[in-house]
């Protein structure tokens, strides 16, 4: 009986200390939150993001994914609203070192965005790119310089877009029109941020991210239907989701390792072809350039900026514009990311 109460005690004080240091783990977060421009914050984060513990508990929708993280953080009141609809464009390019890098423009309606750098005790260290709408600090009106509570930001690392982790390996996420993904093979279920998480902080190569893929059963985040571009130092794969099935395009099938927004796999649902027109101009540069510069990559993207006004449904328009472009370097480890509001890259490194 005296065993089972010490037990118990340690149990709780051990949780107790965990609170306490996950608090100032957050208020040493907070203080690095650091501006550059109207379009672009960054943020360090200390502490663990706690991904085995996403992993072993029922993350399988949105709002339990969302729940699970509160309880990380210790912020009841933080939560994720995600636009109807974005696009994006990514492209994998050789530099004249033969270096494999990613390129990638980010869209969506007009907001900042906060690059955010991990250094979990057990996994490994990563910077991403989250954009700062999904947090609902991108309005003009509601700009994170002028909001007093900003422990919205500590939910960023669980929400990256695009990033890469200290190995090396890089995944960028793209949206598609088209029904969800919601594989029920009996394998533990994910979503697609949990996804993305979870494959910059355990996996190391393409090969182990496409393991980690094929060993849980993906539910779409959010009503719409995702692919995947994922680049390690010397491997590109594109991933999609058609019918519940994984399909995968390595460079050996499919030489030009670029995505937007409609599916390359044949005989899928392309009800919607938004970023063919995208899709063509990477493709062209690709076919007429062996290796690119980072800058020769950069004015790429810059052809294939959005801003624009996008029906929806008939019923409106929703403004689209690039939020951020971004290049990976998996050699470097560096991540060169331009806004709206400083055209000349800004460099991120893994340290």
């Amino acid at each position: 009986m005296l065993a089972y109460c010490f037990k118990a005690l340690f149990i709780v004080l051990n949780r107790y200390l965990w609170y306490i240091q996950n608090m100032l783990d957050s208020e040493k977060t907070l203080s690095t939150l650091k501006q550059y421009n109207d379009s672009l914050y960054s943020l360090d984060w200390y502490g663990d993001v706690d991904v085995d513990y996403l992993l072993s508990t029922d993350t399988s929708k949105v709002l339990k994914y969302v729940k699970k993280v509160r309880q990380i953080i210790k912020n009841k009141k933080v939560y994720i609203k995600y636009r109807s609809k974005f696009g994006c464009s990514t492209f994998a390019f050789r530099n004249n070192d033969n270096e494999l890098l990613l390129a990638r423009n980010f869209d969506y309606p007009p907001s900042p965005c906060i690059v955010v750098k991990t250094h979990p005790t057990n996994g490994y260290k990563t910077v991403g790119v989250a954009d700062l709408n999904t947090m609902l600090f991108g309005y003009k009106k509601r700009a994170l310089s002028k909001v007093k509570n900003k422990n919205n930001v500590l939910l960023s690392p669980y929400v990256v877009m695009d990033g890469m982790n200290e190995k090396g390996l890089v995944i960028s996420v793209l949206q598609l029109t088209d029904k969800i993904t919601k594989q029920k093979t009996g394998k533990r279920r994910i979503i697609t941020s949990l996804a993305i998480r979870a494959i910059l902080e355990k996996c190391s190569t393409v090969d182990e991210a496409i393991e980690f893929l094929y060993s849980h059963d993906m539910t779409s985040s959010l009503l719409s239907n995702y692919h995947f571009h994922i680049i390690d130092k010397t491997k590109s794969v594109l991933v999609e989701y058609v019918n519940n099935v994984i399909h995968l395009y390595r460079e050996n099938d499919w030489e030009y390792q670029c995505l937007t927004n409609f599916y390359i796999t044949e005989g899928a649902n392309n009800k919607d072809t938004y970023g063919t027109d995208r899709y063509e101009i990477i493709l062209n540069a690709l076919k007429e350039h062996k290796t690119f510069t980072s800058e020769e990559a950069f004015e790429v993207l810059n052809k294939v900026n959005q801003d624009h006004r996008m029906p929806i449904l008939g019923l409106f328009k929703l403004h689209i514009v690039t939020c951020w472009g971004a290049i990976y370097n998996p050699n470097e480890l560096t991540v060169n990311v331009v806004t709206p509001h400083n055209k000349t890259p800004i460099e991120f490194k893994i340290d």
